[in-house]
C-alpha cells in the first residue's frame, strides 16, 4: 500500500520532527528508525552535513543517496532492515565512518574500493546475499569486526582471511560444512561464531588462534571436540551447545583460568570434566539436557565466582556434597532429575541449599591441597622396616572429613630411576580407610637411597607433595659384607712381604644396601708368618680401611667377623710374595 508521506520532495512529520531535534541538538545525532521512509533516501538529509551517527534502519529503502558522500563527517551509518540492492559508489567518500551496519538488505555485493573506509572497524553485511569479500578490505588497518552471518554460505570468501587485522568474525546462521585451515592466518582473532551451521568436526589447527577469547559453535553437527582446544588458554566462553557431544574427557579445562562460560546444554553428556575446578573464574556453567549421571565435585570449588548452574533433565541422582559450598543466590536449575534424598530437597525449594549443608557432610570429598601427611615416617624410614604415617582428609573449605572413601595413591619413586619407565625403583603403600577422616600409610621400602614420596588424591598432589623420603640402610648383616682390594677377594695385586698391604670392608644390610655411617664394631685377625697386627681405620662411610704389613713370604688367613660371625667369604687365604 501506498506510504501516507512521499519522500521524494518532502519529508513525513514524524521524520521532520526528528529532523528538527537533531538541530536542535547540534545536529550530530540522527534516529529515523521505524519511520516509514519508503524507496529513496530523503535527499534533504544531505544537509546535515555535520552528522556524525545516522540511523536509517527499519523501513522501507530500496536505495541510498548518490551523493551520500557528502556526509564527510559521518562515523556511524545504520541502515539495516531495508531493501537496499546497492550501494553507491560514493559511500566509500565517507572516510571517517566507523560503523556500518547494512544488515538484512538486498545487497548482492560491496563496493570493489573498499580502501576509502580507512577508520572502519566494524562492518555487519549479515542478511544479504553478498558471496564474496573485495580484496581492498586486507588494507583496512583500522578493521575489527565482521559480521557475515545468514548469508546463505556454502563456503567463506579467502579474502576474508586476509583481514589480518580483523578481531571479530561471525558466521552464524549459514551452511558452512568447513573451517578453513586458511583461518589459521587471522592470528589476532578473538571472537569467533560459527553457530548454527552444518559443521561435523573442528579441525585440530583452531589451536593455532591464540588470541581467541570467545568460540562459539552451538547448533551444528558436531559428535566431539579436539583435545587441541585445551592450548586456548585465554577462552572466556566456550559455546558447543545443541550438539552431539557424548564425551569432552579429551579436554583439559585445567589451564583455562580465563574461563567465564562453558555452554554444553543439549548434548549427548554422560559426566563432565573434573577441569571445571580450576576455573576459579567460571560464572555460568550450562549442562542442561544432557546424560549426566553425575557432577564432578570441582563444581563446588568455584562457588565463589559461580552464578549460575543449570542442570535441568539430565539423569543425576546425588549431587556432590561440595554443592553446599556454592553460593546461596545462585541460579540453580535442577528439575527432571532423579534426586533421592537429602538432594530432592532442592527440588522443592532452592532456597534450601544453606539447609542442604549439614547434609552433605559425608559426601564431601577431600580437597588434595588441604589433606596433610603427618608423622617421621614421611620424610625417613629404614630398609625392611615396616612403617607407617597418617593422612589428615580436608574438604575444600580445610575442614576434616568426618568419613572415608576418599582415594589416596602414594607411591615412592627413587632417584636413580630411570624417569623414562615409570614402574622403575618405584614402589607403593597400602593405604587404610581409618573411617574418620585419616587414612593409615603402610610401607615397607628394601632399596636404601633418597626418594621422592608422591601423596596424591584423585592423581592430584597433597599439601607438600611429593616430599623428600631419606630409606636409611636397614641393619649390617655379616653375610652381605664385602672386601674390596689388598688381593683378597676381587683380583687385585697380592701384598708383598716387608710391604704395608690396604683393604676395604664395606659394611651392607640384608638387602645390600651399603651402611653410610661408621660404628660398626667388625674384628680383624691375622694367622701366619709373623701373625701381624691390623690397623683398622672407621670412614665413617660405612666403609672401613684395614692396613697389615707382612713380614715374610707365604700362606696368611685373614678373618673378619661381625656381631659373632664372619663376613662373606671369610676367612680368606692369601698369598703373600716375596
Amino acid at each position: 500500500f501506498p506510504p501516507p508521506f512521499s519522500m521524494g520532495s518532502g519529508m513525513s512529520k514524524k521524520v521532520a520532527t526528528r529532523v528538527q531535534t537533531c538541530k536542535k541538538g547540534g545536529g550530530k545525532e540522527l534516529i529515523l528508525d521505524d519511520c516509514d521512509i519508503f524507496d529513496k533516501m530523503p535527499e534533504k538529509l544531505l544537509s546535515l552535513s555535520g552528522l556524525v551517527k545516522l540511523d536509517l534502519s527499519h523501513n522501507h529503502l530500496t536505495s541510498l543517496s548518490s551523493n551520500i558522500g557528502k556526509l564527510s563527517k559521518l562515523e556511524h551509518f545504520d541502515f539495516s532492515y531495508n531493501e537496499v540492492e546497492k550501494l553507491p559508489s560514493s559511500i566509500t567518500k565517507l572516510t571517517k565512518l566507523v560503523i556500518l551496519d547494512c544488515s538484512t538488505n538486498m545487497l548482492l555485493q560491496l563496493p570493489t574500493k573498499m580502501e576509502g573506509f580507512v577508520a572502519l572497524r566494524t562492518l555487519n553485511i549479515s542478511g544479504n546475499a553478498i558471496k564474496q569479500i573485495p580484496p581492498s578490505m586486507a588494507g583496512l588497518q583500522q578493521f575489527r569486526r565482521l559480521d557475515y552471518g545468514s548469508s546463505r554460505l556454502e563456503t567463506v570468501d579467502s579474502n576474508v582471511f586476509k583481514i589480518i587485522h580483523m578481531r571479530e568474525l561471525i558466521l552464524s546462521y549459514n551452511s558452512l560444512s568447513v573451517i578453513p585451515e586458511e583461518i589459521t592466518q587471522l592470528t589476532n582473532l578473538e571472537v569467533l561464531d560459527f553457530s548454527e551451521n552444518k559443521l561435523k568436526e573442528i579441525p585440530p589447527y583452531i589451536n593455532k588462534l591464540v588470541a581467541l577469547r570467545v568460540l562459539n559453535v552451538e547448533g551444528n553437527q558436531l559428535i566431539e571436540l579436539p583435545s587441541e582446544i585445551s592450548g586456548l588458554i585465554h577462552l572466556e566462553t566456550l559455546n558447543a551447545a545443541s550438539n552431539t557431544i557424548a564425551s569432552i574427557s579429551n579436554i583439559d579445562f585445567s589451564q583455562m583460568h580465563n574461563m567465564l562460560e562453558l555452554v554444553f546444554h543439549h548434548n549427548q553428556l554422560t559426566e563432565f570434566t573434573d577441569g571445571v575446578g580450576q576455573m576459579k573464574n567460571l560464572r555460568d556453567l550450562n549442562l542442561e539436557d544432557n546424560l549426566l549421571k553425575k557432577l564432578p565435585r570441582e563444581v563446588g570449588w568455584v562457588g565463589k565466582s559461580l552464578r549460575s548452574l543449570l542442570l535441568a533433565r539430565n539423569k543425576l541422582v546425588r549431587l556432590p556434597g561440595e554443592i553446599s559450598f556454592l553460593n546461596p543466590t545462585i541460579k540453580l536449575s535442577l528439575e527432571g532429575n532423579p534426586l533421592v534424598d537429602p538432594f530432592n530437597m532442592l527440588l522443592k525449594n532452592l532456597k534450601t541449599l544453606n539447609q542442604l549443608k549439614p547434609f552433605c557432610l559425608t559426601y564431601l570429598k577431600a580437597y588434595p591441597v588441604h589433606c596433610i601427611a603427618q608423622g617421621e615416617a614421611v620424610f625417613e624410614s629404614q630398609a625392611g622396616v615396616g612403617t607407617k604415617f597418617f593422612i589428615e582428609a580436608r574438604d575444600y573449605e580445610g575442614n576434616l572429613r568426618v568419613n572415608g572413601k576418599d582415594k589416596f595413591t602414594i607411591k615412592f619413586v627413587h632417584e636413580s630411576a630411570d624417569p623414562n619407565n615409570p614402574e622403575d625403583k618405584t614402589n607403593f603403600a597400602i593405604v587404610k580407610d581409618l573411617e574418620d577422616g585419616t587414612y593409615q600409610i603402610a610401607f615397607n621400602n628394601r632399596l636404601a637411597g633418597t626418594y621422592r614420596l608422591h601423596v596424591l588424591n584423585e592423581a592430584e598432589h597433597i599439601r607438600n607433595s611429593p616430599f623428600t623420603h631419606q630409606v636409611l640402610p636397614g641393619v649390617t648383616t655379616p653375610a652381605n659384607c664385602r672386601v674390596i682390594g689388598g688381593g683378597i677377594a676381587d683380583g687385585s695385586e697380592a701384598p708383598q712381604s716387608g710391604q704395608t698391604s690396604t683393604f676395604i670392608i664395606q659394611a651392607n644390610d640384608q638387602f645390600d644396601n651399603q651402611q653410610i655411617h661408621g660404628g660398626e664394631q667388625f674384628t680383624v685377625n691375622m694367622v701366619g708368618g709373623n701373625n701381624p697386627v691390623p690397623l683398622m681405620e672407621d670412614l665413617n662411610n660405612g666403609s672401613y680401611r684395614v692396613q697389615w704389613t707382612p713380614a715374610w713370604p707365604g700362606i696368611y688367613e685373614i678373618q673378619i667377623g661381625y656381631a659373632g660371625y664372619h663376613i662373606a667369604g671369610s676367612p680368606f687365604q692369601v698369598s703373600v710374595a716375596q
